[in-house]
Order: C-alpha cells, then structure tokens, then sequence
C-alpha cells in the first residue's frame, strides 16, 4: 500500500492486482472520518477520471474571503462520516468526477446541491453576499398580511438570525435557512434557499373564513364569544378570539371550536380552506325571564342559575326580571337563598323563539 499523487494505491501481489482511491490534498481525515463511499478505479492500472472544483465565497461585504468548504456525495446526510473532501475556498480542488453537495459552514450554513465536476475541466462556484426574501400573502379580505416571520439556521431552531415582516423585501445573508411565520398557527418552510442578488419569494397560502352563525330569540344577531384552537394538543394553543355572526379569517387548516354560549358549545376538526368561508350555525336560542317578588307581592332581586338536568355544573346565569337569553332546551333552575332553602324548578323547557316566564314568590327569612 502506498500514496502517489493525490491517490491512495492498494496492491495485491498474489493476485497480480492494484487498486487505486483518490484523495484530497491537506484533507483534515480525523473531522471527517472514514468516507461510506469510495471511488475506486475500475480496471486495476486505468487512471482515475479528475477535474477541479473551485468555489469562490464573498463575505456578506462583498470581499472574497478564504474559508473551508465541504464536499459529500450527491444526496449523502450531511453527517462528518460521509464528507469526501476538505478543502479552502479560493484555491482549485482536484476531485474525483461526479456529482457532490457542497457546504460552506458559514453562519448559516451555505449548501450547494449536485455540483458536477467533469474530467479534466474546472467547475467554478460562487457564493456568500446577501440576497433578499420575500414572503407574501393575503389575508381573508384580501388585504396584506402583516406579521412577523424569523430566520434559524437549520441545525439551530431556536436562535433567530433574522426577523423580517410579511410582504416587505429581508436582506440577508446567502445561505439556506428554516423559517417560521407568525401566523397563529405558525407556517414553516424547510431549507429555503437564499442566493445572492437575487429575491427568493415564498406566497404565503390563501385565507379562508369561520363564520358562526347565532340568532337570539327575535332572530337578531347575536354576539357571542369563542375561541379557535389548532387541532391538536386540544385547548392548548390559541389561534384566534373571535365573535360569533361576523367572519374571522384563518389560514387553511383544521382546528377546534369552543363557544362561550352558556352552555358552551364544542366543534372539533373544524376544516378551513382556501377562499372558502365554513359556516356553523348555534342552536336555535329562545329566552327566559324569572319573575321574583317576595311574600308582600313586591319585586325581588336576586341571581338564578341554570344547570343541565339532574347536572352539578352552573352552565348560565341570570338576574331575576332581566331576561335571558339562552340555546333553546331543558334545564334544571335555581334559585340560592342563602339561609334559607334554596328554590329549584327542574325541567323548564326554552323554546325557540319563545320567552319562558317563571314568577317564584321569595319567602321572609325565618
């Protein structure tokens, strides 16, 4: 076994036979560990097929600046074990012809995808300097989006580099990169590639619209709160706050739905698509009014609760000769005295559209 000109001769003597492995000059063996691939010369004694590679890196102040540069097979994970050549940018690399994945570990790192070297020509590559990106979209209504969007190195996720806002140009420096918009829910793009001097452009997908519907009793509009959840972990990640009987725009997706209507309501894999608006529609309300006066036959004032029937669980509440209104339905009413035993009405029925009137007669406290 020997080394000779940039190659690695191995001989065997019984056989007869030589087998030869190119390498690269000054290459640091112990970062990049044994190579998974060998190009080994087909044909005992026939030369190697060679050509050279020389990547030129611009600093982001556009001066050239020497660094080093890594080499691994086309389409290899990017692991120290599967680099081929180390080398300085700057200067021609002799390497085996074929297709490699380039990276400058810059910060962030630069990749170059299948860079061909053919025999006997040098393929030159330039990269480093800023470019710009754009990422752009409308909301529901048609207006531009505006929201924050961060910049990671991919191998770093949790330390931004960068922070631009949606729909307004980023320079930055050339490399590529994981990105994240601030949408509620967040959009992610995987290895977005920045190249100098030129704008890399990413649309932002189209908006739909969650619209739901309720009507109190008189068939008015009726404003009630909800909150929109991603699907999952439910209740743990709030996208939106929104009131009921005006549409509320959300990027495409399937989410979760929780009312605020006494009783709450709950909608699971709600799906929000693109220019669509999804309509839910409240249960049909009709409207309760408690009537109190005490023994003398004089108005009263106090709190009533109502409760699922037979349930343990206050769902609403109202104010004695206020009406309320309330999802058509059975209930179970109460009405706390404290000292004194409480009052309690079970099974009184709401209908739509309807006003249920109950006149409960307080007596004095013994």
């Amino acid at each position: 076994m020997g080394l000779s000109d940039g190659l690695l001769i191995i001989k065997n003597k019984r056989k007869g036979e030589e087998i030869r492995y190119a390498f690269a000059e000054g290459a640091d063996v112990k970062q990049a560990g044994p190579a998974k691939v060998f190009y080994a010369v087909v044909g005992g004694n026939e030369p190697n097929k060679i050509g050279k590679l020389l990547v030129n890196y611009i600093k982001p102040k556009g001066k050239p600046e020497e660094g080093d540069f890594y080499a691994y097979p086309a389409g290899a994970e990017p692991e120290p074990v599967n680099i081929l050549y180390r080398a300085k940018t700057g200067s021609p690399l002799e390497m085996l012809t074929g297709f490699y994945d380039i990276k400058i570990p810059s910060s962030p790192a630069i990749w170059i995808k299948n860079v061909m070297i053919e025999e006997a020509k040098t393929t030159e590559i330039e990269a480093g300097g800023y470019g710009k990106v754009l990422i752009a979209g409308n909301d529901a209504t048609g207006k531009p989006i505006k929201d924050y969007f961060f910049m990671y190195a991919p191998e770093d996720k949790k330390k931004s580099l960068a922070t631009g806002t949606t729909n307004e140009p980023l320079d930055i420096v050339e490399g590529n990169y994981y990105v994240r918009v601030a949408l509620k829910p967040d959009i992610t793009y995987e290895d977005v590639r920045i190249r100098r001097n030129e704008t890399t452009k990413i649309d932002l997908p189209r908006w739909g619209q969650l619209n739901i519907v309720a009507m109190d009793f008189e068939g008015k509009p009726l404003r009630v709160h909800y909150r929109v959840y991603t699907k999952e972990p439910w209740k743990d990640n709030i996208v939106a706050s929104c009131d009921t009987s005006k549409p509320a725009g959300l990027p495409p997706g399937e989410y979760n739905v929780y009312v605020m209507s006494d009783p709450d309501i709950k909608y699971e894999n709600v799906a929000i698509k693109p220019g669509e608006v999804t309509e839910l529609k409240l249960p049909e309300y009709g409207a309760l009014l408690v009537r109190g006066v005490d023994a003398r036959g004089k108005p009263y004032d106090t709190m009533f609760y109502l409760y699922e029937p037979k349930g343990k669980d206050i769902i609403s509440s109202g104010q004695f000769n206020k009406r309320l209104d309330a999802p058509a339905g059975i209930y179970d009413l109460k009405v706390r005295m404290g000292l004194n035993p409480d009052i309690t009405y079970d099974a009184v029925k709401v209908e739509a559209g309807k006003i249920t009137e109950i006149e409960v007669i307080v007596k004095e406290r013994k």
